[in-house]
């Protein structure tokens, strides 16, 4: 690449901000430990229960599950109706809507839609033909009010395990038939336009039985499927990984796991184009089940592989890469010999090293309950609860909805990738003079962090990232920078300089302080607050 620091140039950078508020204002708390911030429970003492939960725009927090109470019944009309609740920052109930017909219907799944609203999936009997379940789609409003409905399946039983909304504006969910092909149950994947209408639908396994847990739309507009299945691979349950386009044809398909059980709950597409998966093994463990911890290539390849536990069961329920290019995995675990079950955070580096494990126990868990990270890098769990019935509750029919708090202290490598955008500020970006770049800055510590390989390249250095050490190298002329992600002392030809907010991974690039930028480049940084303007002055 061509030098062009022979000579002076300003540039003028017009800085189009916008900060995600209250998304990285804890990342540079020390990992010190975790705590209960709150815990409440709602609904009636007669079968409701909590199987997923998400934070929402507001700072509140969204629950789905089923409820068998009439106290709780607003808009049902009989047996099992899906259970739709508003919680506050603090764990008090806002309100409550269920959803359903005469007969049984249930949701295990809930995420935020674009218009702030929310996309529901679960099964129902009430508007099925046939007398089994068939897959339920519900779309409501952010007041919870439901703006459509549909019903998917065939002759047989279907379900739907979890829904995400798409690029273009439709749905697409995931769950099990045994309507359609190969036999017994298979992976059912559907997709719909935004009023959820269905567009195509796809099965994918073999001839025992395959189920579909976790569904994300990829980069290239495509899907990963991640579930379990008894069709392929060795003995028990393997964990199936699925690859299509964007219109559900398979790509390619791979099964990892041994000779036990290996049960999948979540899957990420990773900063390298690979996947991340995690859930539970009974095939290389020291006791009855470990948490399983899945690194593979853009293909599927198996890049490492971990279980990590003790003698009891351990699980993993969610997994998020880490500023540091790691992985941090929430679950829980028993294998603390107290009786209890106990919610079990791991961190990892990039090759699934273990680096450290917290644990929280409480009487009240259950391994059937969800755990979802919040934007604040914590963590929201729900379930059910009876506080009479104290430890049996999880097994009793007189049960209330559970959602819990978790404050996770974590130091600033450990803290998650965030990867969301509001679609208002789908638009905004950053100009250094014809070059546009449209990612969104980050507001950090009260520093404005910046993507850091174009405005580098923008200014004539040529920039390198090593994946394995997780560091990225900068050459200037006779000047060189080398920074690695979570790291608040990067090296300047050589020699350690100080940084007060560390380099990290958002929106898939490197990001660090804007004033870094300048030192870096021994350039002068300026920055008027009425334009909103930075200048960035080089000389020889």
């Amino acid at each position: 690449m061509q030098n062009r620091f022979n000579h002076w140039r300003i540039l003028i950078i017009s800085l189009a901000l916008f900060f995600l508020a209250g998304t990285f204002g804890t990342t540079s708390l020390a990992a010190s430990g975790l705590e209960l911030e709150w815990e409440n429970t709602m609904g009636s003492y007669q079968l409701d229960r909590g199987y997923s939960a998400t934070q929402m725009a507001d700072g509140c927090y969204i629950v789905v599950g089923e409820t068998f109470s009439k106290q709780s019944r607003m808009h049902g009309s009989g047996g099992y109706d899906v259970y739709l609740v508003k919680v506050g920052p603090k764990g008090d109930m806002r309100w409550q809507f269920t959803y359903g017909g005469a007969r049984d219907d249930s949701a295990v799944s809930v995420q935020l839609t674009d218009n702030d609203g929310f996309i529901i999936a679960g099964t129902t009997k009430s508007y099925s033909d046939q007398k089994d379940t068939q897959l339920y789609l519900i779309k409501t409003e952010v007041s919870g009010n439901k703006k459509w409905q549909g019903v998917f399946g065939g002759d047989g039983e279907e379900a739907g395990a979890y829904a995400v909304q798409t690029a273009d504006g439709g749905y697409i969910v995931i769950g099990e038939s045994n309507s359609f092909g190969a036999g017994g149950y298979d992976m059912y994947l559907v997709k719909t336009d935004d009023r959820g209408k269905m567009e195509w639908e796809k099965t994918f396994g073999g001839k025992q039985d395959d189920q579909g847990v976790c569904v994300q739309q990829t980069e290239d507009g495509g899907y990963i499927l991640t579930g379990q299945t008894e069709s392929f691979g060795a003995r028990g349950y393997n964990l199936y990984l699925v690859k299509t386009d964007f219109s559900g044809a398979l790509e390619w398909e791979t099964t990892i796991g041994g000779e036990g059980w290996d049960i999948p709950e979540t899957i990420a597409q990773t900063d390298d184009g690979g996947y991340i998966v995690t859930g539970r093994t009974s095939s290389f463990n020291s006791g009855n089940f470990d948490l399983y911890l899945v690194k593979t290539d853009g293909l599927g390849n198996i890049e490492w592989e971990q279980a990590f536990g003790a003698k009891g069961w351990d699980m993993g329920k969610t997994v998020q890469q880490t500023v540091d290019g790691g992985y941090l995995t929430a679950g829980f675990t028993d294998s603390l010999g107290d009786g209890e079950l106990a919610f079990y955070l791991v961190k990892t580096n990039a090759y699934g090293k273990q680096l450290w494990d917290k644990t929280l126990a409480s009487d009240k868990y259950d391994e059937r309950f969800s755990i979802q990270g919040t934007d604040d890098g914590d963590y929201i769990i729900a379930g059910w609860w009876a506080d009479r019935l104290k430890y049996e509750s999880s097994r009793s029919e007189e049960v209330q909805v559970y959602v819990a708090k978790i404050k996770a202290r974590l130091d600033a490598g450990s803290a998650p990738v965030v990867k969301q955008q509001d679609e208002e500020n789908n638009g905004q970006n950053v100009m250094i003079g014809s070059l546009t770049i449209d990612v969104p800055l980050v507001m950090q510590d009260n520093r404005v962090l910046v993507p850091f390989r174009p405005i580098a390249e923008a200014l004539g250095a040529e920039v390198s990232w090593d994946a394995q050490t997780q560091t990225v190298t900068m050459t200037a002329g006779e000047r060189t920078v080398e920074l690695a992600i979570g790291s608040t002392a990067p090296l300047v030809n050589g020699e350690p300089t100080a940084i007060d907010v560390p380099a990290g991974i958002y929106y898939e690039q490197t990001y660090v302080p804007l004033r870094f930028v300048g030192d870096a480049l021994g350039a002068e940084v300026k920055w008027d607050n009425e334009t909103k303007t930075v200048s960035i002055v080089t000389e020889p």
